[in-house]
């Protein structure tokens, strides 16, 4: 049988894609590198000349995913047409919408046998995406519609703060719960960062439809 050669990124990306599938079906814990061995149909050493291990493969996944979602959102945040108030609406809303269309792959990360891969999916979406939200509170304090001395800071804060709180896996919230923290949040979001009362009410609305 022919050898068939592949481009180096091709064949990792291949290896990616077999791992995310055996994680998905069996779970992070129960997969193991002789199992991505088998179904990719390599040997041992092609997979440690691009992994050192399963924690570096599954890190690498998650990284990969996180980036491709952040990739749907730059529009937005690059779009100079829209203000900051208006990027940020556009870019909850569109994330609410992403968590929805990815319910089955958020059900198997809340699975207990992905509790590592979970978590961390939650510390690499904070770290990839807190620039971004920083990026458009700066912006909204050159228009003069923020004001905060701690843009990057903050993001981060509210990216924790509602990755965990609205974490399914963690809190379950009925619907009068999740819908006064929804509205708890759009007050947060107001005072911290300093900005006219009312401009996130469109979070009541947003709760509403949940």
């Amino acid at each position: 049988m022919t050898r068939v050669l592949k481009e180096p990124e091709e064949r990792k990306a291949e290896i990616m894609d077999t791992a995310q599938e055996l994680f998905h079906i069996k779970g992070y814990e129960a997969t193991t590198i002789s199992d991505i061995l088998e179904k990719a149909g390599i040997a041992r050493g092609t997979f440690y000349y691009y992994f050192k291990s399963k924690d570096e493969i599954m890190n690498a996944v998650i990284e990969r995913g996180i980036a491709e979602q952040i990739q749907t959102l730059m529009p937005i945040v690059e779009n100079n047409n829209l203000n900051a108030l208006e990027k940020l609406k556009q870019l909850i809303v569109e994330n609410d919408r992403k968590n929805a269309e990815n319910a089955d792959m958020l059900a198997y990360l809340h699975q207990p046998e992905n509790i590592v891969m979970h978590q961390k999916s939650l510390i690499q979406g904070v770290h990839q995406s807190a620039p971004l939200i920083a990026q458009i509170i700066r912006q909204g304090i050159e228009e003069g519609r923020f004001h905060t001395e701690y843009s990057l800071e903050l993001a981060e804060f509210i990216l924790v703060g509602t990755s965990f709180l609205f974490d399914s896996s963690i809190f379950h919230w009925e619907r009068e719960e999740y819908s006064a923290r929804m509205k708890a949040l759009a007050d947060i979001l107001e005072t911290t960062l300093r900005t006219e009362q009312g401009c996130f009410k469109f979070l009541h609305l947003l709760a509403k439809k949940t």
